[in-house]
This record gives structure tokens, sequence and C-alpha cells, in this order.
């Protein structure tokens, strides 16, 4: 009785062994295409009011640290975003992103800076930027908080040639 069921398992297990990498060879070559996304979408978001960028419009930024792709994105009276990409890798770690008024310049960030997030590699972040950057000067700053150290920091209104709100789409 034990043997006729050994006997069963076997032949069951040798029968999937053979038909399950075909099952899964024909599942993979009959699945349909991905579909492309269609330009409805950006329509929407669009007439909703969320930022999109234009294409080529990033300004090349570099400072004695790092060179940045930057780009203010949002309307002219809503919210505003930066754009901030680093073209090379900074080689600090837990690098946090400070906005700070140009009339407190030597402010370290957590005091009378305003965070905007962090940054890692060389990944595009959208960084919201405070009610009070608008038509304000200030700086960026890029600060490292396991080093407890600012690593860079440049102004961001001469970056993008003008008040924080010109350049918005």
């Amino acid at each position: 009785m034990i043997h006729s069921r050994r006997l069963a398992h076997r032949r069951s297990a040798l029968a999937l062994a053979g038909a399950l990498p075909l099952v899964l060879a024909a599942g993979l070559a009959l699945r349909p295409e991905l579909p492309s996304q269609s330009p409805a979408p950006a329509r929407l978001l669009a007439e909703a009011g969320f930022a999109t960028p234009a294409v080529g419009t990033s300004i090349p930024l570099e400072t004695d640290v790092a060179r940045y792709e930057i780009e203010i994105l949002g309307a002219p009276e809503g919210a505003l975003e930066l754009a901030l990409r680093p073209v090379e890798v900074i080689l600090a770690p837990d690098l946090l992103v400070y906005w700070i008024a140009n009339a407190e310049a030597d402010a370290l960030p957590g005091s009378g800076a305003v965070l905007l997030g962090s940054l890692s590699g060389t990944s595009r972040r959208r960084l919201a930027l405070p009610a009070a950057a608008r038509g304000a000067e200030g700086q960026i700053a890029v600060y490292s908080l396991s080093h407890g150290a600012l690593v860079d920091r440049f102004a961001l209104t001469d970056a993008i040639g003008g008040a924080i709100g010109e350049r918005a789409p």
C-alpha cells in the first residue's frame, strides 16, 4: 500500500517537474504587453494645477563641493517646489536640505532654517519651498546630520537668476 503511494507520488513529481517550466514559459510568452502611458495624465495634472517641469529648464549650478541641477516648479500664486539633483554623489552621510532666509544667513540648520527634505545619491528630489521663500532671497544649505556639519551652501536667488517665483512656469 505504501509502495503504490510512493510510486504515484514519484510519477506526479516527475510530471510536474516537466510541465511547470513549460507552463511558466508559455505564460511569459503569451502575457499581454504593458500598456504605454498615454498623454492624458499630463494634461489632467496640468489642469489640476500640479507642477510639471518643462523639458530642458534645469539650471546648472557648481559650488566648491558639488554640481547640481536646479529647477523651480509651481504656479505663480501656488506652492513652489525646488527640484534638486546632484550631478555627482556628495560624499557625506545623511544629507538634509534646508532653506535659510538671507536675514538669517549665518543660522545653522535647526535655528531659523526650514527643513526641506533629505538628499541621497544623484536622484532628483522635489522639495516643497516654504511660503516665505516666494519673492525673498534665501540660501539652500546641505547639512550632514551624521557629521553635524554644513556640507554645502548656495544662494538660491543667484542660482535661478532672480527672485523665487519669477521663473516658475
